[in-house]
């Protein structure tokens, strides 16, 4: 495999008690990779973003991409492939997700640097 530098680059992590009163962990990595033009990197994005609640790590909920697949995510262990129409629109289909999974968000508890 040939390794492209990115562009750019975005990383955080955040912990949020939601109204389930479940404590998740979201973290976000998302690289704008040069002109690569493949169809599992639309719009030349890798991503990969998750969300886990803190006392039962395999409760979790993953989106990602890489070489030879398209945007997907995991529910558990289910996967599931979804249509990449636009960073905003995938990024609020993964706040859907955490939503329902685990509840509305309640308050921010701490950002890791």
């Amino acid at each position: 495999m040939i390794r492209v530098e990115p562009e750019r680059e975005f990383h955080w992590k955040e912990d949020y008690l939601m109204s389930s009163g479940q404590i998740i962990t979201i973290e976000m990595k998302l690289i704008k990779l040069p002109k690569i033009n493949k169809k599992e990197f639309p719009q030349d994005y890798k991503f990969s973003w998750s969300a886990f609640n803190r006392d039962n790590p395999e409760e979790k909920l993953r989106f990602d991409n890489h070489d030879r697949k398209e945007p997907h995510y995991h529910d558990n262990e289910q996967e599931q492939f979804f249509t990449w129409i636009s960073l905003d629109k995938s990024l609020e289909l993964f706040y859907q997700k955490i939503i329902t999974k685990f509840g509305k968000f309640e308050e921010l508890i701490y950002k890791h640097y």
